[in-house]
């Protein structure tokens, strides 16, 4: 099975990008952020998906955020669409579609997509902190009711879990995405039950950067950033089954060429057992 998680940037912007990366590495499932639409619009290219064999799950309401899971199987369904609760898209000043959850035969897929925080101190960060609280809550209640089932939550999480995943830490003092309160966060949900990948499976020496800035020639210059994550928690009621990992890379293709998105698809070949 190949998953792929891949924050685009806008699907109107790289619709082609994506239908033909979809052509060329023919992934089992692609988790998108950053869609930009909303969910009327994305009917209107619905076709572009299923004409490539793909069932295609849409969140969004605007053009900001946005969240997507397509699948090439056909037993794939929707079971959560935002968080749990009175406010289920949560924001600071609108509602923001970051979370959408589809289960595949015995997986569950989730496309999630963390808030920036623009700035330490301010009301984002502390909506930030707050959405990756609801994250862990719903993730909990969702494995409880699907317990036979692995789970994968893949996105752009705007968190750089250790300081080697950025190009230069000494460059981030009193920055977002390195903070201690956001990597704190970010380990209470990997305690909760979840391993991250690319710190499991990575190849040694890689760095696993998925995103660089647009500005500046960071790509060029190798400044990148590791802020797309794969999580992966084994079924609850089959303590003996997991996920098998036979590569995981960064198609950084994807990063070049004509209108990229700033960030790269994160792939990963698995095997569930």
């Amino acid at each position: 099975m190949r998953i792929v998680t891949w924050n685009v940037n806008s699907l109107r912007a790289r619709l082609n990008r994506v239908t033909g990366f979809l052509e060329k590495s023919n992934p089992d499932i692609l988790c998108i952020q950053e869609t930009k639409m909303e969910n009327g619009q994305f009917e209107k290219i619905r076709c572009e998906f299923t004409a490539l064999g793909y069932s295609v799950f849409h969140h969004g309401n605007g053009p900001w955020n946005g969240v997507a899971v397509a699948s090439l199987a056909n037993d794939s369904e929707i079971i959560q669409r935002g968080f749990q609760g009175e406010d289920p898209d949560f924001g600071v000043d609108r509602k923001e579609c970051r979370f959408i959850a589809v289960r595949v035969s015995n997986l569950v897929a989730v496309s999630a997509y963390i808030p920036n925080g623009r700035e330490l101190g301010s009301i984002h960060m502390e909506n930030k902190l707050l959405w990756l609280d609801s994250l862990k809550v719903n993730l909990a209640a969702l494995r409880e009711r699907y317990q036979e089932c692995h789970f994968l939550v893949a996105g752009d999480f705007n968190v750089a879990p250790l300081d080697s995943d950025v190009w230069d830490i000494s460059a981030f003092e009193g920055m977002t995405h390195v903070s201690d309160p956001e990597r704190e966060k970010l380990r209470n949900l990997l305690s909760s039950g979840f391993v991250d990948l690319w710190q499991e499976n990575g190849e040694i020496g890689k760095s696993g950067f998925t995103w660089w800035d647009y500005r500046a020639g960071s790509y060029r210059r190798g400044h990148g950033m590791r802020i797309d994550l794969a999580l992966y928690s084994p079924p609850l009621a089959e303590k003996n089954h997991s996920l098998y990992i036979d590569r995981i890379w960064v198609d950084i293709a994807e990063r070049e060429g004509e209108k990229p998105s700033d960030h790269a698809p994160l792939c990963l070949d698995a095997q569930l057992n």
